[in-house]
């Protein structure tokens, strides 16, 4: 999967409203061009990342949402709902339409078949079952950070709650690295 991206800097030398206003105009710059929202957070294998992305994913309340992210493609190319291999057979069966992209991809048609109703409450019947790149939306992988570009995570940045978290994300990490440098002698914020 392709997923274009920005780049935000945590600059602590700004002023908590500088640094607050440059993270709204940088979340409203990624709606606008349907970049995802890279976060200072680095996927990493194992438990630990899984650790992560749950107390993260814990933190999306869609109760409000009218289910954007399951009646169209939310992300920055035309792309369909990702599939892992193993999940393709069990969806087939319950009548959704698969194409394989390629060799190891497949994906699965919007509006998703397994979805109705309107507004807040939209009913997946499958929702117990639903494929992973549902449960983690609206997480996914495919941007990078540091000068090492290590794989981070990011968030869809048509999804209300991905700015959120997103915003939240950022403010603490600014909040955070700003008073380790007014506390520690020589700790460097990058």
């Amino acid at each position: 999967m392709t997923n274009k991206t920005a780049f935000f800097y945590v600059d602590i030398s700004l002023s908590p409203r500088a640094f607050n206003e440059q993270l709204d105009l940088f979340i409203e710059m990624c709606e606008s061009t349907h970049k995802s929202i890279p976060l200072p957070i680095a996927i990493c294998n194992g438990g630990e990342f899984v650790g992560q992305l749950a107390l993260l994913l814990a933190a999306i309340d869609c109760g409000k949402c009218d289910s954007i992210c399951c009646k169209r493609n939310l992300g920055d190319t035309n792309e369909d709902i990702g599939l892992l291999r193993p999940e393709v057979s069990r969806f087939v069966a319950q009548g959704a339409k698969i194409e394989q992209v390629n060799e190891d991809e497949f994906s699965m048609e919007f509006p998703c078949v397994f979805c109705s109703g309107e507004g807040p409450g939209y009913n997946c019947s499958i929702y117990e079952d639903r494929p992973l790149s549902c449960t983690i939306f609206p997480f996914q992988d495919g941007c990078f950070f540091g000068e090492e570009k290590k794989p981070a995570l990011a968030v869809n940045s048509a999804c209300p709650e991905g700015r959120r978290i997103a915003k939240k994300v950022y403010l603490f990490v600014y909040e955070f690295r700003h008073k380790l440098s007014k506390t520690m002698t020589g700790f460097s914020p990058e």
